[in-house]
């Protein structure tokens, strides 16, 4: 068996589904592999462990990499796969004209955020910059604020909008009680992206390709394997959870939106990853200075 070290940039959430599914269900094993998954979080830096030797595979958001390899430092990376085919950012809110335990259709424009108290993440600053762009605001139009990771602001009623992703942040309002939220995705906007991608160093990308490629089967393998056996996953994750996973159901629901990122609009197969759509985001991030390009954008 081959050990490989996984590092997540985020804390052991639904997110990890795949990893756990293809763990569990032997799909790692089966292709030679000792996956040991190690968990991220607030303050860690999951994506210098790869370039230092810690770890072995990056999972995590491609701007980080991206700026990383363009960096005056540098690193030579390579970006292996993806398990979601969108970033799902965005800001949400509640619909205050109809009931909370109505779902909301309502759709979020320039009109609804300007003049509203509007949360945002560190180092998330470009993301309101490209927004009122494509919007036709400023962000002197918006009353902008910081917030940690939980939408507790809207419950209060100190928010009118919390940034944070689609596919998780919503249920903790409907463990609340309140159905009746409101999305303004990114993604809506033009700004394209990847969820979860897996990184590797170059000289790791030229000496292991059998590892790289088995453990592309067995992440292959298990997400078809979670499209269908969404209950079973949710079990999986809340046992694999430390901590309040919170309820098999909750995680159910955030299993399946996940999969339907997974899969997105069918017209790029599992994992894959675009060329051109990461060109894209590259140009995004430069224009909103989230990275250097050595020699300028060409």
């Amino acid at each position: 068996m081959r050990r490989l070290r996984v590092g997540l940039q985020w804390l052991l959430t639904g997110d990890a589904a795949p990893w756990v599914v293809a763990e569990k269900k032997g799909f790692f094993a089966a292709q030679g592999l000792d996956v040991q998954l190690e968990p991220g979080g607030p303050g860690r830096d999951v994506l210098s462990g790869v370039v230092v030797g810690r770890t072995d595979i990056y999972v995590g958001y491609p701007d980080l990499a991206l700026a990383m390899v363009t960096s005056r430092t540098g690193a030579d990376l390579r970006l292996i796969c993806a398990t979601m085919k969108s970033t799902e950012a965005g800001w949400m809110g509640l619909d205050r004209s109809i009931p909370p335990t109505q779902r909301s259709t309502r759709r979020i424009g320039a009109a609804d955020l300007r003049g509203r108290r509007i949360a945002v993440q560190p180092e998330s600053d470009y993301l309101i910059a490209y927004v009122c762009d494509q919007l036709g605001l400023s962000p002197s139009d918006l009353q902008l604020r910081r917030a940690g990771s939980t939408p507790d602001g809207l419950l209060t009623g100190a928010l009118d909008y919390f940034q944070g992703l689609r596919s998780d942040q919503p249920r903790l309002l409907e463990r609340n009680g309140y159905k009746n939220w409101t999305f303004l995705a990114v993604a809506d906007l033009g700004y394209t992206s990847y969820l979860d991608v897996s990184v590797v160093t170059a000289d790791f990308y030229h000496r292991e390709p059998a590892v790289l490629a088995g453990y592309v089967a067995a992440l292959d393998h298990a997400l078809r394997y979670i499209a269908g056996h969404f209950h079973e996953t949710a079990e999986l994750m809340v046992q694999a959870i430390p901590g309040e996973p919170g309820s098999v159901e909750e995680m159910e629901t955030r299993i399946r939106r996940e999969t339907a990122l997974t899969f997105g609009d069918g017209r790029e197969p599992l994992l894959f990853i675009d060329p051109a759509k990461v060109r894209n985001l590259v140009t995004i991030l430069y224009r909103y200075h989230r990275l250097d390009l050595p020699g300028g954008p060409e």
